[in-house]
């Protein structure tokens, strides 16, 4: 009876981390896989794919699904870097075009990428000859449906090389 007690004060000591914990997965879970709703897709009725009639066609029809709208955003995949490769992971609400400039610590252009992708791509850059230290990039985005151009926040990212 005396592990019993001790186990039920353990449990309710930890009940505040314990609840916690889980709420912070269930809310995780949400935001990796969230609900895809086909807004105003009609249903077929199982009765009429069953009983096809003289006017309906009997080749089977495709339901598009439609793109995951992301909010628009540019980062940098890994940072801070270390290996030989860097990502600039691009996410858009719509197929766009993105023009990334890199500068070093001293605003120097260091590198310029152009790239056209849907609305979630990656730009890759090989890092085999620059050094290491602080880079900053600034993104601009360029919407291909409405040409709408915006210009996003200058960012840091640091590029490390191992030691030999």
């Amino acid at each position: 009876m005396k592990n019993f007690e001790f186990l039920i004060l353990n449990l309710s000591r930890y009940r505040f981390r314990l609840t916690f914990v889980i709420f912070s997965f269930i809310l995780s879970c949400l935001y990796i896989f969230p609900q895809v709703v086909l807004a105003d897709t009609p249903t077929p009725s199982p009765v009429a794919s069953v009983t096809p009639t003289q006017t309906e066609s009997t080749t089977p029809t495709t339901t598009q699904i439609p793109m995951r709208k992301y909010p628009l955003k540019v980062t940098v995949i890994p940072n801070p870097a270390s290996g030989t490769k860097l990502s600039f992971r691009v996410m858009a609400p719509a197929p766009c075009k993105v023009r990334i400039r890199v500068n070093n610590r001293f605003f120097d252009v260091v590198a310029k990428f152009e790239k056209e992708g849907g609305t979630l791509f990656d730009i890759l850059w090989n890092l085999k000859d620059v050094p290491e230290g602080i880079y900053y990039f600034q993104a601009q985005v360029e919407d291909k449906a409405t040409g709408q151009i915006t210009q996003l926040p200058l960012q840091k990212f640091v590029v490390l090389k191992p030691a030999d």
